[in-house]
């Protein structure tokens, strides 16, 4: 029952991240290089593993 609440909280926490990581690429988007999109997907990847860690370790 613990670990259901603990990976929802983690994913609002990681949504809310990525929110902000958006938001703040609409500003510099047309300034900035492509790599922000490799980035954003790289930060998405590694939340995942995290999640996946914690699932498999609780």
């Amino acid at each position: 029952m613990n670990y259901k609440t603990i990976m929802y909280a983690l994913l609002i926490v990681s949504a809310i991240i990525k929110l902000i990581i958006i938001y703040k690429n609409k500003d510099n988007y047309r300034r900035e290089m492509p790599y922000r999109k490799y980035t954003n997907i790289f930060l998405s990847v590694l939340i995942l593993v995290i999640l996946l860690l914690i699932v498999f370790f609780i």
